[in-house]
């Protein structure tokens, strides 16, 4: 559903922006194969240290940055019940959201 995928890019951009160190760049792109479509937002930010538990509600690993620590909660909640998968690399240098989208399935 469109409202869904709205959300899932909206919340991505916006973690981006707002963990994005000053005067880096994000980028985004969007792929397919015969199975897949991915999405993925990559930019320069300091690494997340629990990856894991990013997606539980009210979890923020930096208290100082505005929010409330719900929207990869929500993100992780549409992409379960749409059979979406999530893929995150963070390093020192980058952090990337990745998510694949099954063909089969429209979210």
């Amino acid at each position: 559903n469109e409202t869904k995928l709205q959300r899932v890019i909206d919340n991505n951009l916006t973690n981006a922006i707002k963990y994005t160190k000053n005067g880096e760049s994000i980028r985004v792109g969007v792929g397919s194969n015969l199975d897949e479509c991915t999405f993925w937002v990559e930019s320069h930010s300091q690494k997340i240290e629990d990856v894991d538990k990013i997606f539980e509600a009210y979890y923020r690993e930096r208290k100082k940055t505005d929010g409330f620590g719900l929207g990869l909660s929500l993100v992780k909640s549409i992409c379960d019940e749409e059979g979406v998968s999530i893929r995150i690399d963070s390093t020192v240098e980058y952090t990337r959201f990745e998510y694949q989208f099954p063909k089969k399935g429209h979210i």
